[in-house]
């Protein structure tokens, strides 16, 4: 690969082939690729008509536009009260504690320690307690 890159003139086919799926004529697939995704915001918004050839001419979009097109309900995430009373703070934890290692240089092992001394792993086992419960 990195010969393909020594010529100005591969470059430019590089870059053109990069940005070529702008067009909205990507593979065979052409209405549901253009960069705009009309589909999803100006047909779904009512600032544009799908148009075509009757509602079985992109029968996909026409159901985008009269909001049918996902009618299933999607599965709630499982959640627990220790989830909830834990999460959040767990979550900060371990972003200041991976912040640490990374930018101040402290060992994984010393953020190990910060961690269970925080209340991390006690946290964390709560939480895997508490969805074994449910």
């Amino acid at each position: 690969m990195p010969e393909q890159v020594e010529s100005e003139e591969n470059i430019e086919g590089i870059v053109i082939g990069a940005y070529a799926v702008l067009d909205g004529y990507y593979a065979s697939d052409a209405i549901n690729s253009g960069c705009s995704n009309w589909q999803f915001g100006d047909v779904v918004s009512d600032d544009a008509y799908k148009g075509g050839g009757g509602t079985g001419d992109q029968n996909q979009i026409h159901l985008m536009e009269i909001f049918n097109a996902n009618n299933k309900t999607a599965p709630l995430p499982v959640t627990t009260d220790m989830m909830s009373q834990y999460n959040g703070d767990l979550t900060s934890l371990k972003n200041s504690i991976i912040a640490d290692c990374v930018v101040q240089g402290v060992s994984v092992e010393e953020g190990y320690k910060r961690f269970e001394q925080e209340g991390g792993a006690e946290w964390s086992q709560a939480i895997v307690d508490s969805l074994n419960n449910k």
